[in-house]
């Protein structure tokens, strides 16, 4: 996922790209292969993946894994989620998301976000339900001044399971800005397109995979609208 904010127009834009979609791997040739891939071979490759895509610089990066995500929701007392469906999640399975608002903890959070099987739309709906709760995570994070001025405990605590290349002065600096200003976020999500492909690729050599295909108007739209948000306010 992408993330572009603009603090001078308080606008957040999630760019997700399908674990599928074919990217180059620039620092391998430019060889094809899908995104999910990139991560056998480190953060770098990934973001050189994603940044000559989206004719982009990435400035900064956020890894994290399964437990980064309980553990933080958990920090900041929970969130409130909104679903597109009932259903029972396949790794939480006495759970059952109402359609509607649900106020997650961490684990349930993470049962939605990771569910796949219970949708017509398999992975597009997964991506859907993980932009709902990354939104949920900061307008929940960014909605009170006790939780703000929290951040380095909360970030201490999450030492283990997250790595980053921002800096504590620029997270200081952040949540500064956030408390004086108290902007109400502007947050728009889109999803890049694609289509079904088989091929080989740089990590499988000649045996086929299953790849999404890029679509070229898909990625055109993208870049626009994240140029727009880098610009507006200007």
């Amino acid at each position: 996922m992408l993330v572009t904010v603009n603090p001078k127009s308080d606008e957040i834009l999630l760019t997700s790209i399908p674990r599928d979609y074919q990217i180059r791997m620039v620092n391998h040739g430019n060889q094809a292969d899908k995104i999910t891939h990139t991560g056998f071979y480190g953060t770098e490759d990934t973001i050189g993946a994603v940044e000559d895509l989206l004719d982009i610089k990435v400035n900064y990066y956020v890894k994290v894994n399964f437990t980064t995500v309980i553990k933080f929701i958990d920090a900041i007392g929970g969130i409130d989620v909104y679903s597109e469906y009932t259903f029972r999640p396949v790794k939480m399975p006495s759970y059952i998301v109402s359609k509607g608002m649900n106020h997650m903890g961490g684990q349930k959070a993470l049962a939605f976000a990771r569910e796949r099987k219970a949708f017509e739309e398999g992975d597009n709906q997964r991506i859907k339900n993980q932009q709902a709760v990354f939104e949920a995570m900061i307008k929940k994070a960014t909605s009170s001044k006790t939780i703000l001025l929290k951040y380095n405990n909360i970030i201490t605590a999450l030492s283990d399971y997250i790595e980053m290349n921002i800096s504590s002065q620029e997270i200081r600096s952040l949540v500064k800005l956030q408390i004086a200003k108290s902007p109400n976020w502007k947050i728009e999500k889109i999803t890049l397109k694609g289509h079904d492909s088989s091929t080989g690729t740089y990590s499988t050599g000649s045996t086929p995979c299953y790849v999404m295909a890029q679509d070229a108007d898909s990625i055109a739209e993208a870049k626009q609208k994240i140029n727009q948000i880098m610009t507006d306010g200007e």
